[in-house]
């Protein structure tokens, strides 16, 4: 859903996954105040 600045942001829960497409601007924030442990994984190109 766009934010006021018409950003996207998507919440995500333990064990969501994400895909985000090569070249995309992204940013990674915890909004929790909680420690979280982000897996990431990248796919070859094909």
């Amino acid at each position: 859903m766009p934010d006021a600045e018409g950003q996207a942001w998507f919440e995500l829960n333990p064990r969501d996954g994400f895909y985000i497409p090569a070249g995309t601007d992204h940013q990674y924030d915890n909004m929790s105040g909680e420690q979280v442990e982000p897996v990431f994984g990248v796919a070859p190109d094909y």
